[in-house]
């Protein structure tokens, strides 16, 4: 919704062929079997995500795929499928019931330092690789045939925009919410803008992986590209850290090589 009469933002068509990014990114947002969430951060395990989203799993590595032995590639979206399928059970109620079979998967998590299930048992895509399929998916390869290892690793052979009304959907926004390095590396976040319709660009959409119950579950979504503040800072989260409120989104563009 415009508030206060302002003209939406009139997006020229990209002759890069950019927004095919976005459109690959929408793909993860439906077409993928429901999954109980696991029984952290509130949950019980008896929650069940909405219809449609990809899981979330804290491993770079989901593995095994059919045929293979061990840790392989991150998922591909119908790998996904497959693997959630299999490790379903008929009348399932709780994600503790999901399968640990060859070539199955299921959501994963940390608790205590330890990944539940072991990663040969996951499946899904952390922010950086969903939007890594996404850029890869249409047809780009800034990484020259790398995988990121990290959010920060995706912002290799991309470049800064600095000029705001230059963003285009199929855009790619990196999150620092501490507004500083940490074990990680600098940046929290990935997501792919895919409308920037409105001067505000915290009201821009965008698509990404998302591992947070309080408002999103675990899967891909589609949000408002300011959501991740308090309810106070005009983000969308009752129990979000205050020190976390204060950052710049920094949004790069896949060049068109």
């Amino acid at each position: 919704m415009l508030v206060g009469g302002c003209a939406p933002k009139i997006t020229p068509p990209d002759p890069t062929g950019k927004p095919r990014i976005a459109l690959e990114s929408d793909k993860y947002l439906s077409g993928c079997p429901a999954f109980f969430i696991p029984p952290v951060e509130g949950s019980d395990g008896s929650l069940k995500n909405e219809t449609g989203a990809v899981a979330w799993t804290p491993s770079f590595h989901t593995g095994p795929v059919p045929g293979g032995i061990g840790l392989q590639e991150p998922d591909t979206k119908q790998r996904y499928i497959s693997k959630i399928k299999k490790a379903e059970i008929e009348n399932q109620t709780n994600w503790s019931q999901y399968k640990e079979i060859d070539s199955s998967g299921r959501p994963g998590y940390i608790s205590n330092g330890q990944e539940i299930p072991s990663s040969l048992y996951q499946a899904g895509f952390v922010c950086f690789l969903l939007v890594w399929r996404s850029i890869t998916d249409a047809g780009f390869d800034p990484y020259q045939g790398a995988e990121p290892s990290s959010v920060d690793a995706l912002t290799e052979g991309l470049e800064e925009i600095i000029d705001m009304t230059a963003v285009r959907p199929g855009d790619i926004v990196f999150y620092d919410f501490d507004n500083q390095a940490g074990q990680y590396g600098t940046y929290d976040h990935v997501a792919v803008i895919v409308d920037v319709t409105g001067a505000d660009r915290m009201e821009w959409k965008v698509v990404s992986s998302i591992g947070i119950i309080e408002n999103f579950k675990y899967g891909a979504k589609k949000t408002r590209l300011g959501t991740f503040k308090s309810i106070a800072y005009g983000g969308d989260f009752i129990n979000w850290n205050s020190n976390m409120n204060h950052w710049t989104p920094r949004i790069f563009a896949v060049p068109n090589k």
